[in-house]
């Protein structure tokens, strides 16, 4: 049971840093500097672990690598199968692979 908590967890982060990044992006194409879009995420429901973790990462422009995405790549892999054995679909995860 750890071991698919933990594979759920993971699809939640793994889905906030996407979403986070896309929300950054398409605030300053709107005109709202990155940094007042991510005080602005940290004082809101929008507010999660990775805003907090990532976001200032985003605003820097610092992409230095953390992790290795082929790892994470397994893992959502692993989850499309899982679901699919399930007769679950997970499209959020699905278009998740292809950006990894």
């Amino acid at each position: 049971m750890g071991a698919k908590a933990k594979l759920a967890t993971n699809l939640v982060l793994g889905l906030n840093r996407p979403a986070l990044a896309e929300g950054m992006v398409f605030a300053e194409k709107l005109g709202i500097q990155p940094q007042n879009f991510l005080k602005l995420v940290l004082a809101s429901p929008a507010q999660l672990q990775a805003s907090v973790a990532k976001g200032q990462k985003m605003v820097d422009n610092e992409f230095k690598p953390q992790s290795r995405v082929r790892q994470h790549l397994k893992d959502v892999e692993l989850m499309l199968d899982m679901a699919q054995e399930q007769g679950q679909n997970l499209p959020l995860s699905s278009i998740h692979a292809k950006l990894l």
